[in-house]
Parts: C-alpha cells; structure tokens; sequence
C-alpha cells in the first residue's frame, strides 16, 4: 500500500512538472486563462467605453455651456438695443455721458421770454405794460449765444427726473426728460438742483436786480422774502452714432418770488414774474 501510494506521488509530481515545461515552451490556453483574458477584455472595454461616454458627456457639456454664452450674449445684446426699456438711470447715465462729449466748442442760444407780472395780487393791473419794456431789454441782453451744454450735467441722476424715454430715429437715439421742479433761493448756484443738473437757471438773482437798477427801476430785495420756482423743465436731444449730441432743446418756467420788498422807496407786498427760458443748441 505504501508502494502505491508514494508510485502515485512520483507520477503525480512528473505531470506537474511537465505541464511546467510545456508552458515554457509555448502558451497554453487554459479555461483559466481564457477567463482571465476574458474579463481583462471585458474590462479595457468597459474602460474605454466609460471613456469615451465621459468625453462625449465633456463636449456636450463644453457646446451646451457655449451656447449658454452666445444665449447670454444674445440676450445682452437684445437688451441693449432695446432702450425703451431703458430704466431712468440708464437714460440718465447716457445723457450724461453724451453731453460730456458734446461739451467741448458746443454753442447755443439761450431765450428769454416774458409770459406776466402779478403785484400785490393783481392790485396793479397796469404794472405789466409799464415794465414790460424795461424787463424786455434785460431780457434782450441776456438772450445771447453761450459756450457749452447747459446745466450741471455731470451731477445728473435719476433722482432728478420726473419722467424720461428714449428711442431709435433712424440710426440715432432720441433721449426726453422732464425734470422734478425746483425751488431755489435767490443766491444759488445756477447748475444745482433738479432742474440745474439738466439746464442752467436764474442762479444768482442779484444779477436781475443790478441789471433792473441800470434801467432805472431800483429795488431793495429781501433774501429771506424771495424764492425762485422752476416747472415745467424739459429736454429733448438727439444723439448720434459717435455718442454725440447734434440736436438739442431744454426749456423751463420760472417763477420769481418777491415779497416784503421796496421800490422806488415804496413797500411792495408781493410780486411773481413769471418767464420762460430756451436753450437751442446751434
């Protein structure tokens, strides 16, 4: 028994070691090893599958995350275009900025024109057709050619502006705006306020005052008693493709306030001048 037992070790170990030699020798191809190399394939395929799904899935993602850009592009440039959608700031701002390009060697005219004179609550009926002359010539001499667009553009705002719009007229950009009214004491900068910042106003009324004094009609003016009252201030210019102002109107009311004063030595209760002031650009 233990004969056959170790003869059967021996034949046993002769196969193994054949088999060994045998493998040196040239491949065998074992069920074994087909599984292996099977599953090897399996798997470089699932690889390079994933691969290729992973880079298909990269430039889907790159094209769609390019047309998300060209979208927003589109849509920005949509909204650009479309200014009357435009939000007062944007009007404001675009103003603002056309102006500040226009400003250098621009001209316009400025008119002044009478519209009533109420003393004393209409007491004086006839003090209309006596000062009219005189307030005419002041009037005249102020009514002149002035460098520049007018008023305190620079400080421009939204905050300033009653209404505003603008739209296309051919290839350029129609902007209008009517300005919050304003109340102005009777020394003050004339490009302050809400009216200021889009167009010039009286300012300083001693100037009138020095100006009525030349023309024989002296007064005696009590600031604390004295207000001026701007309505009615509008705009309209037109802007070129260059961002340039080349047409270009401002008008206002104004309503100067005079109580408690004197003149020709005589104590005046109340009085309003009221005239309308345009400023063309030439």
């Amino acid at each position: 028994m233990k004969t056959k037992k170790f003869t059967a070790l021996i034949i046993g170990v002769i196969a193994v070691l054949s088999l060994t030699g045998c493998g040196e020798k040239e491949e065998f191809n074992s069920p074994a090893d087909n599984t292996t190399e099977s599953v090897e394939q399996t798997v470089t395929q699932d690889i390079t599958e994933e691969n290729i799904t992973e880079n298909k899935s990269d430039e889907t993602k790159a094209e769609e995350s390019t047309d998300e850009i060209e979208t927003a592009e589109n849509l920005t440039e949509e909204a650009v275009d479309d200014i009357s959608e435009w939000t007062f700031a944007q009007i404001a701002d675009f103003y603002k900025n056309a102006a500040i390009k226009t400003n250098p060697g621009a001209k316009s005219r400025r008119d002044i024109t009478l519209t009533s004179i109420d003393v004393n609550n209409g007491q004086y009926e006839n003090v209309f057709e006596f000062i009219t002359p005189i307030m005419s010539k002041i009037l005249a001499r102020n009514s002149t050619e002035v460098d520049g667009i007018t008023g305190g553009f620079t400080k421009l705002s939204e905050a300033d502006i009653k209404t505003a719009k603008a739209y296309k007229n051919g290839s350029n950009t129609v902007i209008e705006m009517t300005m919050k009214n304003q109340v102005a004491g009777p020394r003050e900068d004339m490009n302050e306020g809400t009216v200021g910042h889009a167009m010039a106003v009286v300012g300083d009324i001693g100037v009138v005052v020095d100006q009525l004094k030349e023309y024989g009609l002296p007064m005696e003016l009590s600031d604390k008693d004295t207000s001026i009252h701007y309505s009615n201030a509008k705009l309209k210019v037109t802007v070129d493709q260059n961002g340039r102002i080349i047409s270009g109107k401002w008008s206002y009311t104004v309503d100067i306030r005079m109580n408690n004063y004197k003149v020709f030595g005589k104590d005046v209760e109340t009085t309003s001048v009221v005239m309308v002031n345009t400023i063309t650009l030439l």
